[in-house]
């Protein structure tokens, strides 16, 4: 990734997945490289592109993209759309989210993750649910809750 990415300002809007994820594929091992616990037990980086796309085209999957003054991408949110089971409402619950560290501290999460709820709102979302990796629970902590999120349930997950 070049540094050019970082520079101001960011642009976030919902993309196509099935259009984009050439440009993703390239950054994905770079995500999963910094942040996957998955790594560690042995399991390689292997999303189920096929999946992904037929929940995009029923309408299930929302794709917002960061992008730096060229637009050259510089993070993105992969979220899933879908009727809460247990209460009926409309919610996004993430999938994955990431900006590339060149873009860090300019704003570019923040950005990000207001692309992400105005995309959300238009589509008639009611809950957006976030979760974030234990290592940067400091940084996603503070821009969530500077953003109106709230602590809400407690994740916890024990490889068998």
């Amino acid at each position: 990734m070049s540094e050019r990415i970082a520079a101001p300002p960011f642009l976030a809007r919902a993309e196509s997945l099935g259009a984009g994820l050439d440009e993703l594929r390239l950054v994905l091992p770079r995500h999963y490289e910094e942040l996957s616990e998955h790594k560690f037990h042995g399991y390689p980086l292997a999303p189920d592109y096929n999946t992904y796309l037929r929940m995009e085209a029923n309408g299930q999957i929302l794709y917002v993209t960061l992008r730096g003054a060229e637009g050259l991408l510089a993070g993105y949110f992969v979220g899933f759309l879908l009727r809460d089971l247990h209460y009926g409402v409309q919610s996004l619950k993430m999938d994955i989210l990431y900006v590339v560290p060149e873009a860090r501290g300019h704003a570019g999460g923040a950005t990000l993750v207001a692309g992400v709820e105005a995309e959300a709102r238009r589509r008639g979302t009611e809950l957006i649910v976030m979760n974030y990796k234990e290592s940067h629970r400091e940084h996603m902590e503070r821009m969530l809750l500077a953003g109106g999120y709230a602590p809400f349930e407690q994740l916890v997950a024990k490889w068998i």
